[in-house]
């Protein structure tokens, strides 16, 4: 903020970078850098700069694609450790296996996005990772999950303590079914991922059907 954007050079966006870096946080570094060589291709396409001092900056870190699928019995010890856990994170785990959304979508919840009579929940676009409106055709076994939940006051939100923000602090929520579990090395996406694997590969379930259910765009 206090450097004129055509005197900033690659060593100035590097000590940016490594600053990050040095802090073992490789993964946000990678996305520090490119969110710069973002800004700058930005700058440069629209004639603020000549030159972008972001082209060719090295990437701290390789990251390994994830692909982690937990076997039934993990997924098992994770279903009852969530039930022990109660509310709100045990329903939202218990959801996310149940559902195969996404994490930020589960948690941001709304009452006036459901109707548990038809057994539908509707994502608006506006809180789509896709930016495309979603319908989950809710199962038995996940309305009865949302039937037991509590409800705010006042809020819309399913899954709040506040009524004004939905739960966060999933880090320590995820350590704990880590250390009752005894499953390592996942993370509450993979539970997502798992879900889309059993159903292609042991309920034999279409991959076109598969990615409606994700909301993939094709």
């Amino acid at each position: 903020g206090r450097h004129q954007l055509d005197l900033i050079t690659k060593v100035d966006l590097m000590r940016v970078i490594d600053r990050v870096a040095d802090q073992g946080k490789l993964t946000q570094a990678n996305r520090v850098r490119a969110f710069i060589t973002r800004f700058f291709n930005f700058a440069t396409e629209r004639d603020l700069l000549s030159t972008s001092p972001a082209a060719a900056l090295p990437r701290p870190a390789i990251e390994a694609s994830r692909d982690r699928v937990l076997s039934a019995y993990e997924m098992l010890a994770v279903w009852r450790a969530a039930e022990q856990r109660g509310f709100p994170f045990g329903p939202i785990v218990q959801l996310l296996i149940l559902t195969a959304q996404r994490r930020d979508e589960v948690a941001a919840m709304r009452w006036s996005e459901l109707d548990l009579e038809r057994g539908r929940w509707t994502i608006k676009k506006e809180r789509a990772k896709n930016g495309k409106a979603h319908i989950v055709h809710l199962s038995p076994q996940s309305l009865a999950i949302l039937n037991k939940l509590p409800i705010l006051d006042g809020s819309d939100l399913v899954f709040t303590t506040t009524g004004r923000s939905a739960v966060s602090g999933f880090s320590k929520a995820k350590v704990w079914l880590d250390t009752r579990t005894q499953v390592f090395d996942w993370r509450l996406h993979d539970l997502r991922r798992t879900s889309a694997t059993y159903m292609a590969d042991e309920l034999r379930v279409s991959p076109t059907v598969v990615d409606r259910i994700l909301n993939h765009v094709s």
